[in-house]
């Protein structure tokens, strides 16, 4: 298995070139959406994937940066904090929410 920096397994080059989800993400209408970054993210810069996708997003939409944590932090050092950020999202969106 190939690994970049500290990210197991690797993309498939040839479906990545032709897939920017990015470009999309304007088009994409009534579908809420959460972004959950890192504060010290170290496998890619945030201004130009979870930042730059929350402004191009329609609402409802929110972006958490949680303090003090890598991109793995997520599952481990801020696990409970990601865990209760998407199930009160979720409650509020699948539930019949706003």
């Amino acid at each position: 298995m190939r690994e970049i920096g500290q990210l197991r397994g690797a993309p498939i080059r040839e479906s990545f070139l032709r897939y920017a989800p990015i470009d999309d993400i304007a088009s994409i209408k009534g579908c809420a959406i959460l972004i959950i970054d890192a504060e010290n993210e170290e496998l890619f810069d945030t201004r130009e994937h979870g930042a730059l996708a929350f402004q191009r997003a329609a609402e409802p939409k929110k972006r958490v940066v949680i303090p003090g944590i890598t991109h793995y932090g997520v599952y481990s050092s801020a696990r409970e904090q990601t865990i209760g950020l998407a199930i009160d999202w979720m409650d509020q969106y699948l539930k019949g929410g706003k």
